[in-house]
């Protein structure tokens, strides 16, 4: 790096220099050892990510001449010397990087060792870090911290109670379940009001269907207006694993409250794809460019947040600037963690010892809300907030058919899947598959006049959120129809077929699924079949199913399955957490544990929610829509603009614009088109590259050089 621009760089002179003002301040402090140490590193990461305390000090180290250069460069110290003083900070006329280096240094060398036993450490060098970073963002902007707002739970009550007689006077109506809907909203309210406020951590258990998030919600709403009585307001905390359940929910509550579905200081809705546009209030013209709306949205801004997995446990265990800006406004929240199953088994015990951390040293409110409950916590930990309505909620909807007992090949389970749907009559059938590959043939080869649908990955999201759309008011009209999917239609999804077929999974998405089925309760269960299959590669001798979850998730669900047929789908998860628990491996979790509490960030960039294979993203030119939006986007690069009004401008149309994009696997890119950072399949593509039933088509190299050959000529 060049002399002048190592001059210029300021965050670790600033850094030594918060060291040295620090071990000032707290010279008396019992927390004078380690203090100094996590202001310096904060700040040292304050544009980038937090590193290992041994990582930061060699960094230091490293630019040590530099930071004395930079100290007898600066020409205006008595400004600055003013400026430290107004803020109650030692001067920088008093500050010598070559006498500070060896205290600096040893200090560094000690921290390890002195550096508690839990999580406490990781948290408060994430809070300072939030703390700063958000302040540093919001002040290099010019905004303005919104004032906090008010959101009332008797919104909510007046919704739900009018979503109860609607659906009694519907034609479809199912007494019991609404019953039961009305029930759990009852009860979750009544508890609301008498819960110790010194319990944190709370489960909700109850089946599809029976309007968990809404009854979470309103408890939370009722449970912020008791805390609020003792001056303390939290924000609340929405998260979902899925985008589906994400949008879908944000919705919901947007119409519970009464508010427009903007962002705002009321209710916001952040994930990696959602709009950036913020506003003052609900009731506000103001608006935000959209740098600003960014820089407001992520950083939790708003009294109700709806956010992803992704982002709240990042939040709570990621380095980034981006990942931990918002913790510090997570602090005391009130937090609704849906499905939680969705968190993969071998990070239970990190999930686990992180939640209890927040719930107990940060004052979070913790509701597990799901249909399958994981033992992430024992029954002595928590509070069931539907334990009295169990059994009435429980009663079955479906019947599920073990058929599982011997293998199958895909071509074998194809034919039995028609023969099925065949002898369906009038009824609606969703077939579920593990692997895209899987599913398409299966699309491609159904036999059956019924109309058919796909969904998948591979199908561009717009085109996903139609179809959705499409099939859910033709099951409405009970218009018989086939939907053959991967695993995105488990959850989120309000559809309600007939009947389900799905390759073998983990027991809890075998049940997730199932509430696919019967969903409103309107059929017998014995008149509702959830068929469970195991199907192999022919060619291979391996299950499709261990391909995607593994070997030891596929064989504990078949044992369980082998073992309970007759079970119950709530009793059936029951059996197969137990059964998780009693064999599987805290290994990853113990050490990501023990990252926390030294302090390793290095080894924290190690926890994936997902797994994460390489990919590549592809914008598909499906309709006129996709070109028109793929235009801007390009004369967008191509314009004289300069970076940060280009990045303006993209965020007005980044919703729109990643409704055409797919992600794909880097071995499917040899036939695609790179342009503007993103592959591209062209209008004369389509049908080549991309199928308008099954999306994204990998096929031959030369196939599609002909092609393109053909279209210039």
């Amino acid at each position: 790096m060049p002399k002048d621009i190592r001059l210029k760089t300021h965050g670790l002179i600033s850094a030594l220099y918060g060291f040295y003002a620090t071990r000032k301040l707290f010279s008396n402090s019992q927390y004078s050892p380690l203090i100094p140490v996590y202001i310096s590193l904060a700040i040292q990461g304050h544009h980038g990510f937090l590193r290992t305390p041994t990582r930061a000090a060699a960094r230091i180290f490293e630019w040590h001449s530099t930071i004395v250069d930079q100290t007898s460069a600066i020409v205006r110290k008595q400004e600055l010397d003013n400026i430290l003083q107004e803020a109650g900070l030692p001067t920088f006329s008093s500050f010598n990087p070559q006498s500070e280096m060896p205290t600096y240094l040893k200090r560094y060398g000690q921290v390890r060792n002195e550096l508690p036993k839990d999580q406490t450490a990781l948290f408060l060098l994430d809070l300072l870090y939030s703390v700063l970073i958000d302040a540093d963002r919001m002040d290099a902007a010019n905004i303005s911290f919104p004032k906090r707002g008010k959101v009332e739970s008797t919104k909510v009550e007046e919704y739900c109670s009018q979503l109860s007689i609607n659906s009694r006077h519907s034609k479809s109506a199912n007494d019991n379940v609404i019953d039961g809907r009305d029930d759990l909203f009852k009860t979750l309210s009544d508890k609301a009001e008498q819960v110790p406020l010194s319990q944190h951590v709370y489960s909700l258990t109850a089946p599809t269907g029976y309007g968990k998030t809404l009854s979470a919600f309103h408890f939370a709403l009722k449970l912020r207006e008791r805390l609020v009585k003792q001056d303390h307001c939290p924000r609340i905390i929405y998260v979902a694993p899925y985008l589906s359940i994400l949008d879908q929910n944000y919705q919901e509550i947007a119409k519970a409250l009464k508010v427009n579905s903007i962002q705002s200081g009321l209710l916001l809705l952040h994930h990696h794809l959602a709009e950036m546009q913020y506003s003052n209030s609900d009731l506000s013209e103001e608006t935000f460019s959209g740098l600003d709306s960014e820089l407001l949205i992520e950083g939790w801004n708003s009294e109700v947040i709806v956010t992803s997995f992704m982002q709240f446990f990042y939040g709570l265990m990621g380095s980034r600037a981006s990942q931990l800006r918002r913790l510090h406004n997570m602090v005391g929240s009130i937090i609704i963690l849906d499905e939680i199953q969705a968190i993969p088994h071998e990070y239970w015990s990190l999930v686990r010892s992180t939640l209890d951390f927040v719930a107990n040293k940060l004052g979070m409110y913790i509701i597990l809300t799901t249909a399958t409950q994981p033992l992430i916590f024992s029954r002595d930990e928590i509070v069931e907030l539907a334990e009295d309505l169990s059994k009435k909620l429980w009663s079955p909807r479906v019947t599920i058919k073990n058929k599982t007992t011997n293998n199958i090949s895909l071509d074998a389970f194809i034919e039995e899947v028609n023969q099925l749907i065949e002898s369906s009559g009038e009824k609606s059938t969703l077939v579920v598959m593990n692997t895209i590959s899987t599913a398409t043939k299966v699309f491609d080869t159904l036999k059956t006049d019924i109309k058919k649908y796909y969904l998948s990955a591979n199908v561009v999201p717009a085109e996903r959120t139609r179809r959705i759309t499409e099939i859910s008011e033709a099951l409405r009209r009970r218009i018989p129809l086939v939907l053959v999917s991967t695993q995105v239609v488990e959850a989120g999804v309000n559809l309600d077929f007939n009947t389900v077929v799905r390759d073998i999974g983990p027991i809890d998405s075998i049940v997730q699924v199932a509430g696919r089925c019967n969903r409103n309760g309107l059929r017998r269960s014995e008149d509702s079949e959830v068929h469970v299959y195991s199907v192999i590669d022919a060619q291979r001798g391996t299950r499709y199913g261990n391909r995607i979850y593994g070997n030891y998730l596929i064989e504990k669900s078949l044992d369980v399955l082998r073992r309970a047929c007759e079970l119950s789908p709530f009793d059936l998860a029951n059996e197969y957490y137990n059964a998780l628990q009693g064999g599987s491996s805290d290994i990853e979790s113990k050490e990501l544990i023990q990252a926390m509490c030294e302090l390793d960030y290095e080894k924290l960039t190690e926890f994936k929610l997902i797994d994460e294979q390489p990919s590549c993203s592809v914008f598909v030119e499906i309709d006129k829509k996709a070109s028109e939006i793929w235009r801007r986007y390009t004369a967008l690069l191509e314009s004289e603009k300069d970076g940060l009004e280009r990045k303006e401008e993209f965020l007005k149309m980044k919703h729109d614009f990643y409704n055409y994009v797919i992600n794909v696997s880097s071995r499917e890119t040899s036939t695609l088109e790179p342009r503007k950072g993103f592959y591209i399949i062209r209008p004369s593509e389509i049908g080549t590259l991309y199928d308008l039933d099954t999306g994204f088509r990998p096929v031959a190299t030369s196939e599609v050089v002909k092609q393109r050959e053909a279209a210039i000529i």
